[in-house]
């Protein structure tokens, strides 16, 4: 696993983990009040994460590979409900860099 791969999935541990814990969330209310508790987590993380490929100047071709190189870690790679995360997560921190769309 290469630097960039290593630094983006330190980045994201901290929402990943807020994700896996809002979905066993017991009721609508619980998981509301978890998201909101979230959003100070939720808002720094999109940061990192964009600031990181911002100053890393990542062409398309470099991002997707990064990209598919976060899924393939070992902290995602058995875990498709983390997948599922990461991909949300990554498709809408990289949005409008470097031509990515989702």
């Amino acid at each position: 696993m290469g630097h960039d791969t290593t630094k983006l999935v330190t980045i994201l541990g901290p929402l990943v983990e807020l994700e896996k814990q809002a979905a066993s969330c017991a009721s609508l209310e619980e998981y509301h009040a978890l998201r909101r508790r979230g959003e100070a987590t939720n808002t720094q993380v999109l940061g990192e994460i964009r600031a990181f490929v911002k100053e890393g100047g990542f062409s398309l071709q470099e991002l997707r590979g990064l990209y598919y190189d976060v899924l393939k870690s070992p902290a995602y790679a058995d875990d498709p409900e983390a997948q599922a995360n990461v991909t949300a997560i990554l498709n809408e921190a990289f949005e409008g860099i470097a031509g990515w769309s989702r």
